[in-house]
């Protein structure tokens, strides 16, 4: 009886959590990025609405040129960092 639970004692100890514990990890740091992108989102929200109420600053964001080679070049270097950060951690 008792050499059971010896056999059951060493298998249990063979099993690998380390699988388990990086998963964990990962989800926690994509909640940890969500969450600092929605804070940065919103602080640039209310950065623009309170820069509204300026005159001066609101002819100013008015005037900019914003092209869409811009918007391509910053989303590529965005997905290239997620990328090169989830490629990082397996």
């Amino acid at each position: 009886m008792f050499s059971n639970f010896k056999r059951m004692k060493n298998d249990i100890s063979r099993i690998d959590l380390s699988a388990v514990q990086d998963k964990r990890d990962d989800e926690k740091a994509d909640k940890k990025f969500i969450l600092a992108v929605i804070i940065i989102s919103v602080l640039a929200l209310v950065t623009l609405v309170r820069a509204f109420y300026d005159p001066t600053t609101r002819e100013q964001i008015l005037n900019l040129k914003i092209s869409a080679f811009d918007i391509i070049v910053f989303t590529v270097a965005v997905v290239g960092y997620i990328f090169i950060k989830k490629r990082g951690r397996k």
